[in-house]
């Protein structure tokens, strides 16, 4: 079997000359915690942008009334 070798001089030379090629599209990869880390609130009050598991979980706590009875559905199917 053959050996491979990660070499990221030779990964950073073809990332810049597709940039000043300008010929292949390119796609940007943002990690999960990437959302998380804008905050929409101000100053005093850190509101992500998309919530964390924890603040998931607090908001489905929060739901009253007719929403729920499908919470707890989905809470008895698992």
């Amino acid at each position: 079997m053959a050996e491979t070798v990660h070499n990221p001089d030779q990964y950073m030379y073809d990332f810049k000359h597709i940039l000043t090629h300008g010929r292949k599209k390119i796609g940007l990869l943002i990690g999960a915690g990437a959302p998380v880390s804008i905050n929409i609130g101000d100053e005093s009050k850190w509101i992500p942008l998309i919530p964390d598991i924890a603040g998931l979980t607090l908001a489905v706590r929060r739901i009253k009334g007719e929403e729920l009875k499908g919470t707890e559905a989905l809470k008895k199917m698992n």
